[in-house]
């Protein structure tokens, strides 16, 4: 089963093809191939032009059998860097073939395949295990947070400064540290990071006390900067779900969800905490306490009421699906699950009617006219809303009125 999601525009290719890595004389089964416009999990946070137009542009890839640490070392995506956290599997072996779609669906697509998340957050492309991305994005958001409350004004500059960063393969993570931080004032005390060899890699141009946040993430710790009678010193703390953080809501749009929040910001998330204001420059903007997890679960409830920008070209979304003959029951779960939409079948369906083939040639159709063939075909009614679809038996037709 092929589903491609049918546009428009210049095509960027990025293709692996892996046939010579089968064995000679394998043909390996059509493996379920999808885009369907989703979005990346976590924190999407609007960047600024070039990064914008990065994600926004098209780029078609075909992946079959290739594992993702390949992917991510030979594939390129212009104006963009991928950060892959240690904890993701890149031996996972990856079968994707998309055409001409957002960069940004395609990392999406990626990483659901890797049964990883991705972050796009102020430059930063990451990849970190599934459901970290909300976390990741409060960890960042507390470690500039401290940055930004250090009295030195020399510090904080030192700390926010925006640098790329790049290594040697075999660098180990705790070099990397010291290095980094080997320009910075004062004699710096640290904790040690856990032993690790690392691939060559790269960071882009985030603040420095953002990049070893993201680090000391990758070790499951929290970052914490102090400065005290001793002198300057970083600190790891380990992270558990009441790993307390504190955030400043820098994004216009985050402020403006705290506005409406009300009295349900205190029900819902009883140990967030919000804190007084400082003066003066962006000291003046809300902040936030409270439980990692709790913290997390306000972000990921605000994130999926942002508006998203439109397609380009605007309009609805329409796809080209080709499908020879798949079990309805399989089809559906499966662009359910490729939705981010639950699905639940009605009892009374059959098994005839479940395991119906489904063929099906589709070009430039949208999600409503998709299911309505496959429904049609398989007997049943699916009905689709923004979270779920539900697989029931169809309605019988309506009783002539008595004349």
């Amino acid at each position: 089963m092929i589903v491609l999601l049918a546009v428009t525009g210049p095509v960027v290719w990025a293709e692996i093809p892996l046939q010579s890595a089968l064995p000679r004389g394998f043909a390996p089964p059509s493996p379920l191939h999808v885009s369907l416009a989703a979005e990346p999990s976590g924190i999407y946070y609007p960047p600024q032009d070039s990064w914008q137009r990065a994600l926004d542009a098209r780029q078609s890839v075909r992946w079959q059998q290739v594992e993702l640490g390949r992917i991510l070392t030979e594939s390129t995506w212009p104006g963009l860097t991928v950060w892959c956290d240690r904890r993701v599997d890149k031996s996972r072996v990856i079968d994707l073939e998309l055409r001409d779609q957002p960069v940004r669906d395609v990392l999406a697509a990626l990483a659901r395949q890797a049964g990883a998340a991705v972050l796009l957050h102020e430059g930063l492309v990451a990849l970190v295990p599934d459901r970290q991305a909300t976390p990741l994005f409060v960890l960042l958001a507390d470690a500039r947070r401290q940055a930004e409350s250090l009295e030195s004004a020399a510090l904080r500059a030192a700390l926010l400064q925006a640098t790329p960063r790049r290594w040697e393969r075999l660098s180990q993570p705790a070099d990397l540290f010291q290095d980094w931080t080997q320009p910075l004032s004062g004699t710096w005390q640290s904790d040690a990071l856990p032993y690790d060899v690392w691939d060559a890699g790269q960071l882009p141009a985030q603040p420095l006390v953002e990049q070893l946040a993201l680090v000391a993430f990758g070790f499951n710790q929290r970052l914490i900067v102090s400065v005290d009678s001793g002198g300057p010193r970083w600190q790891l703390e380990p992270l558990t779900d009441d790993t307390v953080c504190e955030v400043q809501l820098d994004d216009a749009f985050h402020r403006s969800q705290l506005q409406k929040s009300g009295e349900r910001l205190k029900r819902d998330f009883p140990g967030v905490q919000r804190l007084a204001r400082g003066t003066g420059g962006s000291s003046n903007r809300p902040r936030l306490s409270g439980p990692l997890s709790e913290l997390s679960g306000l972000f990921d409830q605000w994130e999926s009421q942002r508006p998203r920008p439109a397609a380009q070209g605007g309009g609805e979304s329409r796809y080209t699906v080709k499908l020879m003959g798949q079990p309805a029951e399989a089809v559906i779960r499966f662009l359910a699950q490729e939705t981010q939409r639950q699905v639940q079948f009605a009892p009374e369906l059959t098994a005839a009617q479940l395991e119906r083939p489904i063929v099906l040639d589709a070009k430039d159709w949208t999600l409503e006219e998709l299911f309505r063939e496959i429904g049609q075909q398989a007997g049943v009614q699916i009905q689709i809303d923004a979270t779920r679809l539900d697989v029931r038996l169809p309605q019988p037709p309506d009783a002539p009125l008595d004349r």
